[in-house]
């Protein structure tokens, strides 16, 4: 049965951005065949301007399929609103003709890893996201290039490669590919853009969902791009499996060509100031085999930014 689009109040305060797509995945699970649309799939509305200037936002129903979280509803400690574990996904559309994508690397800030409200502090954000997975010592797990230096080495597994910055002002400002997709060439990439970020896709070169085998069920935070070329920031505190989150986001109707997942868990943030005064921030959680809900929000050490141009 399709499930009703809610969409947020009209008014600027209601702001979210999004958690996606644990990799509990295995190595392979980025090259899988993709499946159909989930059982529900996402209906679509207007999105909900904000205060800003080249930024909406939009709430819709997530997947049905998932396990249901074996906890009641609550909110997210650090977040506005207080919408907390209630079955919908939120995607922040960002026109990057206005704004511009920076990283934040514990690399050149002195190994130091901070909560994402305190590195959009820190560093002045309009919004920002999760980078990439890491390693314990806090190294993105894929490639990424800050500012033409490599931070952390290639790994193939890694199908998605976020670029942006580009060297020619006149070419797009970010790109998103599949690097198994016709026509994609990584070094090319690499010589035309200063930074890039690797990370697990949720749809394959032809927009259908890939088929992650990890049966688990976690908060996620994802990034995208969408058919107006905006760059989108997606977050779902509630947890679900990441197949059936990757089939909620296939839906025609989000017009979302390009989706990598970044990170999932208690470690899945994102973050906005709207431009009322009052920032939001959204936390993840997963859910543990004994049933326990491990919550954010967690110190990360390398972010994804947003700021004015």
């Amino acid at each position: 049965m399709m499930g009703a689009m809610i969409v947020l109040p009209l008014t600027p305060a209601r702001v979210a951005v999004l958690s996606l797509l644990a990799v509990g995945a295995c190595a392979g699970a980025d090259r899988a065949p993709g499946h159909g649309q989930s059982e529900r799939a996402a209906t679509h509305a207007a999105p909900a301007p904000t205060a800003r200037d080249g930024i909406t936002i939009e709430r819709v129903a997530g997947p049905a399929s998932s396990p249901p979280t074996p906890s009641p509803p609550t909110p997210s400690p650090a977040t506005r609103g207080g919408e907390g574990r209630d079955g919908m996904v939120t995607l922040v559309r960002i026109d990057l003709a206005r704004f511009r994508l920076t990283l934040l690397t514990e690399a050149e800030n002195e190994g130091a890893w901070r909560t994402l409200p305190e590195w959009a502090a820190r560093e002045h954000l309009v919004a920002g996201i999760n980078a990439a997975m890491f390693e314990p010592e806090g190294r993105a797990s894929g490639l990424l290039v800050d500012d033409g230096v490599e931070r952390a080495p290639d790994d193939p597994r890694f199908g998605g490669v976020l670029a942006f910055d580009p060297i020619d002002p006149s070419a797009p400002p970010f790109v998103m590919v599949g690097r198994d997709c016709e026509g994609v060439d990584l070094a090319s990439l690499r010589a035309r853009y200063r930074s890039l970020v690797a990370n697990y896709r949720m749809l394959d070169c032809d927009r259908a969902p890939i088929a992650w085998v990890d049966e688990s069920v976690y908060s996620s935070a994802a990034f995208a791009r969408d058919r107006e070329g905006r760059f989108v920031l997606i977050h779902a505190e509630t947890p679900y499996r990441m197949r059936d989150l990757a089939q909620t986001l296939a839906d025609p109707a989000l017009g979302l060509t390009d989706v990598h997942y970044v990170e999932g868990g208690p470690k899945a943030s994102l973050w906005i100031d709207d431009g009322t005064g009052t920032p939001r921030s959204l936390v993840g959680s997963r859910v543990e085999d004994d049933g326990r809900v491990e919550r954010g929000p967690r110190p990360i050490p390398n972010v994804l930014g947003v700021i004015a141009r």
